[in-house]
């Protein structure tokens, strides 16, 4: 089977190449595409394949896997460390029960590859059965090489995406950041809401995004937000709004200093800290006393990381 796609531009290369679903594009992921990098040459191009949706939604239908970027941030991530080959591949039912030898033949025989670089705990094809050692004597009858590395280490812990998801999902925004190596971004499209910031005197633009995608923790976020090639100090807010009685949580953020009408638009909104948690407040005047502070809050914080 062809799960590859069009590739007929890298036919005539020799490749050195790396697998996996690489999301966050994390600091392991980084060491990864560093080393794949030292491997380029003149006539070797690096190459990222890289599953466009979590292998466990086709694996383990019931399981909900939220990702911490989305298939087209992931590869913008790829290509901003230095790789311009990104090939994205869908995982596929079909593709899940394809044998390691087959999954990985397909690949050599489409891109010629001279080495691999992976990580220790590499494992492809059905059961999982093609790792390190199976690629390794894969490489020694086709004639490539295959480098593994050891995972990247911070505070004592292996980085790994579960990791951060369990940190973002705490709203410990600065760890998952440093374990990113990059800020944590969602981004999403400006839909209507009750227009409560706006009576508040601090409008906010309501954010629709991807069921799939990772959230923080609730509680009020120092932020920037980007749109249109620019970049905005903001503050923004994930939960249901205690004050007003509401149920239905949303991701909302107050941009500084900003007229601009962008209802249908998309906003890229990057996470600094975790100003506090949600909270309840008995009358509007407190509720509009904290945010003015909250602001203040995010300035600092957007302050001190520049």
């Amino acid at each position: 089977m062809n799960f590859l796609g069009n590739i007929t531009h890298l036919k005539t290369h020799k490749t050195v190449i790396t697998i996996g679903v690489f999301d966050g594009v994390h600091k392991g992921h980084q060491e990864l595409i560093s080393l794949l990098l030292q491997q380029q040459a003149p006539d070797v191009t690096p190459v990222v394949l890289t599953f466009s949706n979590h292998p466990t939604e086709i694996l383990s239908p019931n399981k909900v896997v939220q990702l911490i970027t989305n298939s087209k941030k992931k590869i913008n991530l790829i290509q901003q460390y230095g790789i311009h080959q990104v090939i994205p591949i869908e995982f596929t039912k079909e593709l899940a029960d394809v044998s390691a030898f087959d999954f990985c033949d397909v690949i050599i025989e489409a891109l010629n590859p001279v080495g691999f670089v992976i990580g220790k705990d590499f494992s492809v094809g059905k059961g999982r059965t093609g790792d390190v050692e199976f690629l390794r004597e894969l490489g020694a009858e086709r004639g490539f090489k295959v480098h593994a590395i050891d995972d990247v280490i911070i505070n004592n812990e292996p980085v790994r995406s579960k990791l951060i998801r369990n940190e973002l999902l705490e709203g410990n925004i600065p760890k998952a950041n440093s374990l990113l190596g990059h800020m944590f971004q969602i981004s999403g499209t400006v839909v209507h809401g009750n227009k409560r910031g706006r009576e508040l005197g601090y409008p906010t633009a309501n954010m629709n995004i991807d069921d799939r995608a990772i959230t923080p923790s609730d509680g009020i976020y120092s932020t920037t937000t980007s749109f249109d090639g620019a970049t905005y100090n903001s503050v923004t807010s994930i939960g249901t709004r205690p004050t007003f009685g509401l149920k239905q949580r949303l991701i909302e953020t107050y941009i500084m200093d900003f007229k601009q009408d962008v209802y249908g638009q998309n906003l890229d909104i990057h996470f600094l800290d975790k100003i506090r948690g949600q909270v309840e407040f008995s009358t509007i005047e407190e509720l509009i006393a904290q945010i003015e502070s909250d602001v203040e809050e995010s300035l600092t914080i957007i302050k001190q990381g520049v």
